[in-house]
Parts: structure tokens; C-alpha cells; sequence
């Protein structure tokens, strides 16, 4: 394989653009709200920088800059989770406007805004992640390599997420994406396995592109895009926010609860975590088991046709193959063996979803008590 078809290829490093800060000229919120403008221009920024924030939905719509209710529970949803004011309303220098901002400062430090590939969901892209998070700690692949060449075969959305799952794995595991591309590729034909190095190749390259140098330790500043600091007198004045309370010994002591049952509910996650990981890994090995002794009967019986093996392996059956009863056996217990360890790696990603909630959670809430001033 020359160097320009090779999916692994080294890539030059490059500076990704930060993202630049909320900027808003007048209030964003529902109309009926006293002062509220809802200038297009504003709420387009709003609705780009919640889909950076992680609500992708509200900067793809055909029709932006206008507030209606999509944007309205978006903005509700924000402030349900950074345990703020919830009413919908974003002031130019008001507490969401502030928190959607520091987000977007983690945001263009820790990952990219978009899937790079054609077809590739933010859903597909943030599930490769959870995978290769649990396959860093697994031993064995188990069926892994027979669900990335299903995906591939099956639609454009599933080739573009079986490339980025490879990529990265590759950006954690170089020998193991390695590994795992190859075992792919041998359950797939010819032009698949080039159509996967090249998308491979793109997507590690896209990648590149929006990582900022591993070299650089300074977390990127946003952009500051500037405002006028002479505003028109037709601007209207900020709506008037209850004042925010002082740091006091009582919020302290909640908060610290608070962030006590958080940590102990991500540490219970962790644990389903642990068990989930465990009972997947097992399966997994199940599987080659129940397959390794397939082949032994098949061979047993003279049956060696790689591709007609190939095609059983996939669930599909050679109409010129006729099977002995124990073959047959070995055949269902190995697919059964399949099925069982699916729907374990199905619980693995539900748990590993899970403990991600609950230490975003918990890190919430530590933000909160280094923002009261609190110590812990």
C-alpha cells in the first residue's frame, strides 16, 4: 500500500480556530418578555453557539435567526443543566450569555464542533467515542469487527461512522485501530477495503484540522469579537436581573451535599460501568469460542470454502451449501453467542452514557462552588 493510500499515515499537526464568545447587542428571549428584541443577527449567534454547545439541532435548521419554541426549550434546557435561571432569557452580559461562553472556551479545547465525515451524526460521532472508550479497557474485540463491516455495507451514514470509529481509535490505540481495521477489512470485498482507506484517511485528516497542537498547554482563549461601547441610544437598556446572591455559608453547605450525592451517584455509575464492561468482555469471547468451533466442525465435515464461511459468518447462507445437523448446531450456537454479546455491548454504551451524565453533573456542580466562592 503506498503512503498516499495508507489510512494511518502520520498527518501534520494543525491550530484549530477557537471559538469566539457569545456576543449579543440586545436580550434574546420569548417575546412576550419585557425588552426583549430578538434582532435575527443575535439569535442566530445564540442558536450557533448552543449547536457548538452541544444541541446541533438548533444551528441545521432551514429556518435561523428567528426565536420560536425549538430555540426557547434549547435555551430552557441550557439553563436546566448549568443550574441556572430558567425562563428562556439571554441578557448581552447576563449569566447564560456567560455560560454558554465559558462552554464554548471547553468546547474549542477539548473537541471539535462537527463530524468531519459525510453522513456522520453528532449521535454516531459521540457513540464511536464511547466505544473506544470501552474498548481501551476490553481485551478482546468480540464482535466489534463484524458490526463496523455491517455498518460500512450498509448505508453512506454507516461508512462514514465506521471511519471515524477507526479514527479515532487511532487518536487513542494506534495498534489496536490497526488491528481493528484489519479484521473489518477481512470481511469485506475488494472495493470496500479501499473505499474504507480512503474515508479513514479524510477523517483523520478532518480531525487534524480542528485539533488544536498537542504541544500548545494554554487552554485557547475565544475570540473576542468586540462590542460598541457606545451602544445606540435606540438600544434598549438590560432588563433589570434580581441581584445574585452573596456567597453564604448555608448555599455553601447545599452545594457541598449537592456535589457529595453527585459524586457517590457517578461512583455507583462507574460500578455499573465496571460489571457492564466485564459481562461484554465475556461474551465477546464467547463468540470466537462458539466460532473457532464452527470451524472445527465444518472442517471435520470438508467444508473450507473461505467465502461460503465468510457469507454464514454474516447471516446469510450459500444456496448451493448443505450443512450436516452438527455443523448446523455449531453454526446456531455461535449466532446465538452473537446475539447475546450485541445486547451486552448495547448495555456497555448505556452505562458508559451514563456515567457520562452523572459526572457532567457532578462537574456542574463544582463549577457552582468555585463560582460561590465555596471550599471543598
Amino acid at each position: 500500500m503506498s503512503e498516499r493510500n495508507d489510512p494511518f499515515q502520520p498527518l501534520a499537526k494543525r491550530r484549530r480556530t477557537p471559538y469566539p464568545a457569545l456576543s449579543l447587542a440586545a436580550p434574546v428571549g420569548p417575546p412576550d418578555l419585557p425588552n426583549t428584541r430578538n434582532r435575527p443577527e443575535d439569535v442566530r449567534g445564540v442558536e450557533t453557539a448552543l449547536g457548538r454547545a452541544g444541541y446541533p439541532g438548533l444551528n441545521q435548521s432551514s429556518e435561523r435567526g428567528v426565536f420560536d419554541s425549538r430555540l426557547d426549550d434549547g435555551i430552557r434546557d441550557f439553563q436546566r443543566r448549568y443550574k441556572l435561571k430558567v425562563d428562556g432569557l439571554l441578557n448581552p452580559t447576563g449569566p447564560t450569555s456567560q455560560a454558554i461562553s465559558r462552554v464554548l472556551a471547553r468546547a474549542t479545547a477539548k473537541r471539535r464542533p462537527t463530524p468531519p465525515l459525510q453522513g456522520l451524526s453528532g449521535e454516531a460521532y459521540a457513540a464511536n467515542g464511547r466505544l473506544v472508550r470501552h474498548l481501551i479497557g476490553a481485551a478482546a474485540d468480540g464482535i466489534v469487527p463484524d458490526l463496523m463491516a455491517g455498518d460500512f455495507r450498509a448505508n453512506q451514514a454507516g461508512r462514514a461512522k465506521t471511519a471515524d470509529f477507526i479514527s479515532q481509535m487511532f487518536a487513542r490505540d494506534p495498534a489496536r485501530a490497526k488491528s481493528l481495521h484489519a479484521k473489518a477489512q477481512a470481511r469485506m470485498e475488494i472495493d470496500e477495503k479501499s473505499l474504507l482507506d480512503r474515508l479513514v484517511l479524510q477523517a483523520r485528516k478532518s480531525g487534524a484540522e480542528n485539533q488544536a497542537d498537542d504541544d500548545d498547554d494554554d487552554e485557547p482563549t475565544p475570540d473576542d469579537p468586540g462590542q460598541d461601547d457606545d451602544p445606540d441610544d435606540d438600544e434598549p437598556e438590560e432588563p433589570d436581573e434580581p441581584d445574585e446572591p452573596k456567597p453564604n455559608e448555608e448555599k455553601c453547605k447545599r452545594l457541598k451535599v449537592e456535589l457529595a450525592n453527585a459524586e457517590q451517584a457517578a461512583k455507583e455509575a462507574v460500578e455499573r460501568m465496571r460489571e457492564a464492561a466485564e459481562d461484554f468482555n465475556k461474551k465477546s469471547r464467547e463468540v470466537e469460542a462458539r466460532w473457532q468451533e464452527f470451524l472445527k466442525k465444518a472442517a471435520a465435515f470438508g467444508i473450507g470454502n473461505i467465502g461460503a464461511l465468510l457469507e454464514l459468518r454474516r447471516g446469510k447462507k450459500p444456496k448451493s451449501l448443505t450443512l450436516p445437523s452438527e455443523v448446523s448446531d455449531a453454526l446456531a450456537a455461535y449466532r446465538k453467542a452473537f446475539q447475546e454479546s450485541t445486547a451486552a455491548l448495547e448495555k456497555q454504551k448505556a452505562a458508559q452514557a451514563e456515567l457520562d451524565t452523572k459526572e457532567a453533573d457532578a462537574e456542574a456542580i463544582r463549577d457552582q462552588i468555585k463560582e460561590n466562592g465555596c471550599e471543598y
